[in-house]
């Protein structure tokens, strides 16, 4: 992400929204920039669609369009390669605009009264998230994607390689606004727990200590993203966290927590501690 503002809603009643279960929440945004990397849809695409005629599938970036590369089931194995444009539809969608299949490199035209070859066949229509419109593939992210699902007004996608980005709410107007700030997650509102702990009402801001132009944040491994960060209490009751990217906490492991210097008054304190006693 680059920044986002929104709220977290619970998917069951009964249990609080938590960090620990992605499943537990629905991540609602009002106004953000969130991009996914196109290898890894590809990827995750290529293992969960296991019932698509597609198969050996791998995504790439193709100046403002996706080409998608496989092998499709259909009387023999046939190699495919697709290129499609990306845009949000009113709904709240992503569609996929098919703009040319090659098969076997040949223009798809010359083998339409052969193999009768379509758009159609390279999904089946029974996937959910997927609809077939014509020359179109409607995706319904929060039913093809795994959880945590976002939900939001999306008002633009697009491929920034090797990305695709999403824009929701109004975020396009803010981005000159926040060219140099760091970016952020914020959350307010409700209750959430991670770890042994619970907030209410929730008053997070997470911040990205890191340099890369992208908040790299893994939901699945947060614990160590917050362990190697620092967090503090604002006179408001704001948690402030300030959270290196996932990348970099594999590069430098953080070390293993002490307070032997608790026991012993003649041990400093860590640095961090130290700067914000004196702060």
């Amino acid at each position: 992400m680059r920044w986002l503002d929104g709220g977290l809603r619970r998917t069951r009643a009964d249990v609080n929204p938590s960090f620990d279960r992605p499943d537990s929440f629905n991540l609602y945004v009002q106004s953000g920039v969130v991009r996914a990397n196109i290898g890894d849809i590809g990827y995750y695409l290529n293992n969960a669609l296991t019932d698509s005629p597609l198969k050996n599938v791998t995504l790439l970036a193709d100046g403002p369009n996706l080409k998608l590369t496989g092998t499709l089931r259909k009387m023999i194995p046939l190699p495919v390669q697709v290129i499609a444009s990306v845009s949000a539809d009113p709904d709240d969608r992503v569609r996929v605009h098919i703009l040319k299949i090659n098969v076997l490199k040949i223009p798809m035209k010359g083998l339409l009264g052969v193999l009768h070859v379509s758009a159609a066949d390279l999904v089946k229509s029974n996937i959910a998230g997927i609809e077939i419109a014509g020359n179109d593939l409607v995706l319904n992210t929060q039913e093809l994607l795994p959880p945590p699902h976002i939900r939001g007004h999306l008002t633009q996608v697009r491929v920034d390689s090797p990305d695709i980005e999403a824009v929701y709410g109004n975020a396009a107007k803010d981005v000159e606004r926040v060219e140099l700030w760091r970016n952020f997650f914020s959350l307010k509102g409700g209750t959430i727990d991670f770890g042994s702990l619970s907030m209410h009402p929730v008053d997070i801001m997470m911040i990205d200590i890191s340099r890369n132009p992208w908040f790299d944040l893994d939901l699945v491994n947060y614990r160590d993203q917050f362990a190697s960060g620092y967090t503090r209490l604002t006179t408001d009751s704001e948690l402030q966290m300030f959270i290196p990217d996932r990348r970099e906490v594999q590069a430098k492991p953080a070390p293993p927590d002490s307070i032997q210097w608790f026991k012993d008054r003649n041990i400093p304190p860590p640095p961090q501690i130290a700067a914000a006693v004196q702060h």
